[in-house]
């Protein structure tokens, strides 16, 4: 289940961006471990502003991470199945807006043998975007 969440690195650069978005689970800043007594009950969901006091960072899913990109940013995180290459992945990432389109590449020539890897490549690429804007 642990793997489900974004590291607590990756939790801390998108708190930086303002993320802040109800989480199941968070992790303790003096030790960067996530709680990991989970109990998913839809009114068990952890906020920013009931916990800025006690030391925590909110720990999104990978899918709470892309939506807020997509929600804010208008971002769109995109892992694909490179045809040529049979069993590898790359990274490609779309920002849509009312007047523009702009295509933010990772390296169109870099590719990952399993999905997660990935996933993790997008989702640094879409924060290292974001943190430029």
């Amino acid at each position: 289940m642990e793997n489900e969440f974004v590291s607590y690195e990756l939790a801390l650069a998108l708190k930086e961006l303002g993320f802040d978005e109800p989480c199941f689970t968070y992790y303790y800043n003096i030790t960067g471990k996530l709680r990991t007594n989970i109990s998913i009950d839809i009114d068990d969901v952890w906020i920013s502003g009931s916990i800025k006091k006690i030391g925590i960072t909110l720990a999104p899913t990978f899918s709470q991470a892309f939506r807020f990109f997509r929600e804010k940013y208008d971002f769109f995180g995109c892992i694909d199945l490179h045809v040529s290459t049979p069993l590898h992945w790359y990274v490609r990432i779309d920002e849509i807006s009312i007047n523009d389109y702009v295509y933010h590449s990772d390296d169109d020539s870099k590719y990952y043998v399993n999905y997660e890897d990935a996933e993790l490549a997008c989702l640094m690429k879409l924060i290292e975007i974001a943190e430029n804007v």
